[in-house]
């Protein structure tokens, strides 16, 4: 996939505790280049093979908690803003729910997308997917780049501050099941590390989603 130079930081350098690898959770020391202010890889150039993916470890501060929220306060949300207490699987409860809320002055609320990986994108065999979450609630929103991008901004079209971004890697060839096991971990060291509690739960077990056997 191009992207143009100006989009791109190249040789940049990381002592540690800042990034670690999406293929293994394992904290990264060395260098690294940024594309557009929020895809991380190493290597000081995107020429400088092999390229992996880095993710970014969220900052720590002295409210950080390990609170464990109960199973039946997580809400998934889809495009119709339907959602489902995960606590409550075997009665299936579904309601609507409508996003309001006083402080939004007329600005947008994030909306639900579908993304679908473009041929590059398996050529290089993973994609970004972008989420964000409702702050107060455990309300969990596909989003696309736009809007990610939007409420990294903070951008005044946007009810930003309703809202926290999320970006993971998203693997896409090779083994089934490693590719399975791959997005797996991902989801999970970004819901233990920034504390966003049911997140994984939002993907319903289907980390081989947009799997293609190459």
């Amino acid at each position: 996939m191009y992207y143009p130079k100006s989009q791109i930081q190249t040789n940049l350098y990381t002592n540690g505790n800042e990034f670690y690898l999406a293929s293994t959770g394992e904290s990264y020391i060395g260098y690294y280049h940024t594309i557009g202010g929020s895809l991380y890889s190493t290597g000081k150039t995107p020429q400088d093979t092999p390229v992996r993916t880095l993710v970014l470890n969220p900052p720590s501060t002295p409210n950080d908690t390990d609170g464990v929220f109960p199973r039946d306060q997580i809400i998934i949300q889809n495009k119709s803003y339907e959602s489902f207490e995960v606590g409550n699987e075997q009665n299936n409860l579904i309601y609507s729910i409508t996003p309001k809320d006083s402080n939004s002055n007329n600005r947008f609320l994030p909306l639900y997308f579908s993304p679908t990986p473009t041929p590059s994108d398996y050529e290089l065999g993973e994609f970004q997917r972008y989420f964000c979450k409702k702050n107060n609630e455990l309300i969990y929103i596909e989003i696309n780049t736009q809007t990610f991008q939007d409420l990294i901004d903070q951008s005044p079209t946007i009810s930003f501050e309703l809202y926290t971004p999320i970006s993971i890697p998203w693997s896409l060839t090779g083994d089934r099941e490693q590719v399975y096991n791959t997005n797996k971990r991902i989801v999970s060291l970004k819901e233990q590390k920034q504390k966003f509690y049911g997140f994984s739960s939002y993907f319903k077990d289907d980390f081989s989603k947009y799997y293609l056997e190459s």
